[in-house]
C-alpha cells in the first residue's frame, strides 16, 4: 500500500478536532445555553468525565488487537455480527454527524447570504458533500491541508471569544483583588 493512501496520525487528529469543533461546539452549545442555561457550562466536563472510561477500555483493547477497529474488538472478543453491528454503528455515527454539520452550515449559509436563499437546502448539502467526495479522491496530503483550513476557520472565532472572555474577566478580577486588599487589609 502506497503511502499517499494512508492517513497519519496529525491528519486523523485534525479530522476528529474538526469534527469536535464542528458539532460538539457550534452546534450544540447554542441548544445546550437555551435549554440548560448556566448549568450548560458543566455538561462538557462531565461528559467529558463519562467518556474516560471509554477512552481507557479502546486503549486497553489496541493492546490486545493492535490492528484496532470496533469491529475486530468486538468480533474477537464477544461475536462476528457484535464486530459487524459496532462497525456499521460507528460508522452511521460518524456519517450522521458530519451531515448534520453540512446541513447546519449551510443553513448558516443561508441566512448570511440572500442569494443561497433561493436553492433548495438539500442541494446545497448534496452539492457539499459531493465537493468534499471530490477532494477525498485527490489523495491525503490535499485532504489534511483541508482539515488545517477548516480547523484555522473554526479556531478564528473560538479563540476571539476566549480572548475577549480574558479582556473583560482579567480587569473585573484585578478591580476585585484591589477592593478586598483596600477594604479588608
Amino acid at each position: 500500500m502506497s503511502h499517499d493512501h494512508k492517513l497519519s496520525l496529525p491528519a486523523a487528529i485534525l479530522v476528529n478536532i474538526n469534527i469536535m469543533l464542528g458539532t460538539g461546539i457550534f452546534i450544540n452549545t447554542v441548544e445546550l445555553a437555551k435549554r440548560a442555561r448556566f448549568l450548560g457550562s458543566f455538561i462538557y466536563p462531565l461528559v467529558g468525565l463519562l467518556v474516560l472510561p471509554l477512552i481507557i477500555i479502546v486503549a486497553q483493547l489496541m493492546k490486545l488487537h493492535p490492528s484496532g477497529g470496533f469491529y475486530t474488538f468486538a468480533a474477537q472478543e464477544i461475536h462476528p455480527f457484535a464486530g459487524f453491528l459496532s462497525a456499521w454503528s460507528y460508522f452511521t455515527g460518524k456519517l450522521a454527524s458530519a451531515m448534520l454539520m453540512i446541513h447546519v452550515a449551510m443553513l448558516l449559509c443561508q441566512s448570511i447570504l440572500p442569494t443561497l436563499s433561493h436553492i433548495n437546502i438539500f442541494a446545497l448539502d448534496a452539492s457539499v458533500l459531493c465537493l468534499f467526495i471530490f477532494f477525498n479522491t485527490l489523495n491525503m496530503r490535499t485532504g489534511s491541508r483541508i482539515q488545517m483550513g477548516f480547523l484555522i476557520v473554526k479556531l478564528i472565532p473560538v479563540l476571539f471569544v476566549l480572548l475577549l472572555g480574558l479582556y473583560f474577566l482579567i480587569p473585573a478580577l484585578l478591580l476585585m483583588f484591589l477592593y478586598r486588599g483596600l477594604v479588608f487589609p
